[in-house]
């Protein structure tokens, strides 16, 4: 059987397309699947690494800080002092910022690396400023407290009155560190 001159051509244009493909199938797309991979991976690492070194830069920025704190007396190493100190400083910043306290009492412990965390609960009402206000004063305290959970609800509607629930938690050390 004689073949063509076309023939060849289109036989071998067919053979070379069959190994294009094989060619993309088995080298080309691999390598840049694995490519994107590792670009992916890359990312993923330098943001990992940006994170730590946000981390290392706010505990030197912090680290003066602890360190006043443990020397001073506002680390409290006993508990009834840590729940009278905080239960005191809340009603006092409710009343500065005038803001109604219904209730306060202290929750539950919870241990974290020789320094106890002591949860409280807390509710009261009054205006948006004045609840606003109240929690400024909790967030820029010199105590070592912040609020871990915080619910607003309306009292009413079209009256400037919020019922606040607030979850606030502080740290003490069973001995000075």
């Amino acid at each position: 059987m004689i073949i063509s001159k076309r023939e060849r051509v289109v036989g071998l244009l067919a053979v070379l397309v069959v190994l294009l493909l094989l060619g993309d199938r088995l080298i080309v797309s691999p390598w840049r699947a694995a490519g994107r991979e590792l670009r992916s991976r890359r990312e993923a690492l330098l943001d990992e690494w940006s994170r730590a070194r946000r981390s290392i830069e706010r505990h030197r920025q912090l680290q003066p800080v602890w360190q006043e704190m443990i020397e001073s007396d506002r680390l409290q190493t006993d508990r009834a002092a840590l729940e009278s100190r905080v239960l005191h400083a809340l009603r006092e910043w409710a009343e500065q910022a005038g803001f109604s306290l219904t209730s306060t009492r202290p929750e539950r412990m919870v241990e974290h690396d020789g320094m106890t965390e002591v949860v409280f609960q807390a509710s009261g009402h009054g205006g948006l400023v004045a609840a606003a206000e109240f929690m400024r004063r909790l967030e820029s305290a010199d105590l070592p407290v912040r609020i871990v959970d915080l619910q607003l609800t309306a009292r009413g509607d079209g009256r400037d009155d919020l019922q606040v629930q607030l979850r606030i938690s502080s740290l003490f050390a069973r001995e000075k560190p």
